[in-house]
């Protein structure tokens, strides 16, 4: 839409300057063009200045590299590859990086984000979620991985009561860490920044206690 508005503002100024420069005198004082071969090539260079204003507008509408379908916007890196996808009627946005995999995707209702929203590291792996709804962001979740892909933390954080109430206003964390083999290693909750528990666990999943944590020295699991 957008696009469309500024081909038509930049047709109509073009056509404009034309019109003022060369129609109005032709029609309302064509007396003060003594030139005659002026006035003879005068339809000729309006419809040449007309012409390169057509082809400036369609340049204009390439170089932006979007192409809309029935109700998929979508736009191009400049390497060709994708780089959104918009659906027009349900409101789901997709975005990718320059070597063609996904940066994030989630659904826009009006003016807010809605439902869940999923953001990608360039290789793919999923960095975070969260979750809206009309009154903003409800809950995230944020990962991070070990160089063989699986995960190696996560991060959850979620409210309770209204931010402004600090009587009722509760903010949750929960923050996991894994071994290379998947495996939970340790588990923290935390309430407006304080802790209220932590647990561990050995690479085999049996619980430890917590000073089992300072002992051990690699997550990594041969």
């Amino acid at each position: 839409m957008i696009v469309a508005l500024k081909q038509f503002l930049h047709f109509r100024i073009i056509l404009e300057v034309c019109t003022a420069t060369y129609i109005i005198p032709l029609i309302f004082t064509g007396s003060l063009i003594q030139n005659t071969s002026m006035r003879k090539t005068l339809p000729i260079r309006f419809f040449l200045m007309v012409s390169v204003t057509f082809c400036l507008t369609r340049i204009t509408a390439q170089s932006t590299g979007t192409k809309k379908g029935a109700s998929i916007v979508t736009e191009y890196h400049k390497n060709g590859n994708k780089a959104s996808e918009i659906d027009t009627i349900s409101g789901y946005h997709k975005y990718y990086y320059e070597n063609g995999k996904m940066e994030m995707q989630g659904k826009v209702t009006k003016d807010y984000r809605d439902s869940t929203w999923k953001y990608y590291t360039e290789l793919g792996f999923l960095q975070k979620e969260e979750f809206y709804n009309a009154k903003g962001k409800l809950r995230s979740k944020e990962f991070n991985y070990f160089k063989n892909g699986k995960v190696m933390s996560e991060k959850e954080e979620y409210f309770e009561g209204d931010y402004k109430d600090k009587s009722t206003f509760k903010f949750y964390q929960i923050e996991k860490v894994f071994y290379t083999n998947g495996q939970l290693f340790s588990e923290r909750h935390s309430i407006n920044g304080i802790v209220t528990s932590t647990k561990c666990w050995d690479s085999k999943g049996h619980p430890q206690p917590i000073e089992y944590m300072d002992t051990v020295k690699s997550l990594e699991i041969q």
